[in-house]
């Protein structure tokens, strides 16, 4: 098994991964557990008849954001298994949202923000992927928190749309916030 950082592609040290055999009636019985050493788990071992294999890891929670992990993995006994697990480490962001230019009560901001995937096309959504109103504001709004929400680090794309009695508007800004960075970004329309 492979582990490493989403981000930049490095092994990650430390993530505790064990080996059970079990039995017909569910009784398993740990046969190695260890810490990956330069990203890497590796355990060989002699499958038995009328005997099933997992594989469970575990990681610290404080410590990355999973953005693909499997916490329990069944082996095939009768060839290789390798697995590639990818974490990212935490930053924290705060967001906030200032309606500058109010006309009234029928001002509505939309709006979604994604995580870009660096190593593959598509994207990550944190928050409504659609726009389905999920993610709105009426009014004249002002929401100027200390809220942080943990999200993966890496690069953010935000894209809003305002409708106001006077007309339509759109815009859409691009930011990067850092492993256990924190960072507050404003969204002003």
């Amino acid at each position: 098994m492979n582990v490493s950082n989403y981000v930049s592609g490095l092994p990650i040290e430390d993530i505790t991964c064990a080996v059970y055999e079990q039995d017909a009636l569910g009784n398993s019985t740990l046969l190695n557990q260890a810490s990956t050493f330069d990203g890497v788990f590796e355990y060989n071992f002699l499958a038995k008849k009328n005997k099933s294999y997992f594989m469970t890891c575990s990681i610290d929670l404080e410590k990355y954001k999973m953005i693909q992990f499997f916490q329990y993995v069944d082996l095939d006994k009768y060839q290789m298994n390798e697995f590639n697990f990818e974490l990212v480490k935490y930053a924290s962001l705060n967001m906030n949202y200032y309606n500058s230019s109010c006309e009234n009560g029928n001002d509505e901001l939309r709006y979604r923000y994604y995580f870009k995937n660096p190593y593959g096309s598509g994207y990550i959504y944190i928050y409504s992927p659609y726009w389905d109103g999920e993610l709105s504001k009426k009014g004249c709004i002002s929401q100027i928190g200390v809220a942080y929400h943990q999200v993966p680090a890496g690069t953010y794309t935000i894209e809003w749309n305002v409708t106001r009695d006077s007309g339509y508007s759109e815009g859409s800004d691009t930011f990067f916030v850092g492993n256990g960075d924190s960072l507050t970004y404003l969204l002003e329309y």
